[in-house]
Formats: structure tokens, C-alpha cells, sequence
């Protein structure tokens, strides 16, 4: 007879063998395909067990990825402080989504102490690096006057520039 593990798909099987001995590229490929359902059933808890394991190993996507489900509720509770633990993670990785995440989380103290010279800093890296989520966060911050003189000419330069690269 068999097995539920038997009827999954072969690449499936290979994956799980590989993210069981700890290979944090296959932890992380093993959550993404439990997050859309890609030759499994769709299982958020299960996403977010393999994001944790790649995720204490390092693996920046698998940070950004675990920050995402915290800061959302996906496959485990929402937490946004412990968001703020796995975005700061990537973020020190220099990957620019959780950079620009982290820039937000600063601006509105989400699971963090509101700092809004900390959220410009994120998101100014982020933009040097031609995040236009980035660039349109700097924009937000001139032009609510948060952490910085409000200056709305600034904000719409920065509001153009993220226009152009395409937000």
C-alpha cells in the first residue's frame, strides 16, 4: 500500500530528503511550495516551520519570506515584533524588500519603537539600491514631515522617481 509521502510528487519526495538533512535552499523551496500549493496541499504552518529552518540558517529570502508571514498572519499568528526580528535579519543582508518593509514597520512602530530617523534610513538604502517602494517611502516621510522637515517638493521628486522606475 501507499503511503501519503508516496503520492507526492517525486520532486517533492527528493526536496523534503534534502531539506531534512538541513539544506536551507531546499527548507526554502519546500515552504514556497507549501505556500501556492505547487505539488502539494497548500499549508501555511507548514510554510512557515521550513521558513524558520532556512531562516535560523541564514538564508535571506527565507527571512524576508518568515517576516512576511508574521507581519501578515500567513500560516502563524500575526506578530509584528517578531517581523521586525526576521525583516532586520534580511534586511542586514542588504535585501532590499526588507529593507523597505522595515522602513514601514519604523515609520508606523510596528513591532518596533516608533523611530522615524531609523525608518528614513532603511528606506534611503533601499532607494540607493533603486527600490522604487523605497523611493515612494522616502517620498511618504518628506511629505507627512515624519523624522525629517516636511518639504513637499522633495516628496513629489521622490514621488516622481519611484513613478518612473515603474510604483
Amino acid at each position: 500500500p501507499l503511503s501519503l509521502h508516496d503520492a507526492l510528487p517525486i520532486w517533492i519526495r527528493w526536496l523534503t530528503k534534502s531539506a531534512d538533512q538541513g539544506f536551507a535552499p531546499a527548507q526554502l523551496r519546500l515552504a514556497q511550495a507549501y505556500m501556492t500549493g505547487e505539488g502539494v496541499s497548500k499549508d501555511g504552518a507548514k510554510a512557515a516551520e521550513w521558513l524558520r529552518q532556512a531562516a535560523e540558517q541564514g538564508e535571506v529570502k527565507a527571512q524576508f519570506g518568515l517576516g512576511w508571514l508574521y507581519l501578515y498572519g500567513l500560516g502563524v499568528a500575526r506578530d509584528d515584533a517578531e517581523a521586525a526580528h526576521w525583516l532586520h535579519e534580511a534586511a542586514r543582508q542588504n535585501d532590499v524588500a526588507s529593507e523597505t518593509a522595515l522602513g514601514g514597520l519604523y515609520a508606523d512602530g510596528r513591532g518596533v519603537q516608533q523611530d522615524p530617523a531609523e525608518a528614513m534610513a532603511w528606506l534611503q538604502k533601499a532607494a540607493a539600491q533603486g527600490s522604487p517602494q523605497g523611493e515612494d517611502g522616502v517620498g511618504l516621510l518628506y511629505a507627512r514631515g515624519l523624522g525629517v522637515a516636511k518639504d513637499e517638493a522633495k516628496a513629489l521628486e521622490w514621488f516622481k522617481k519611484a513613478g518612473y522606475a515603474g510604483d
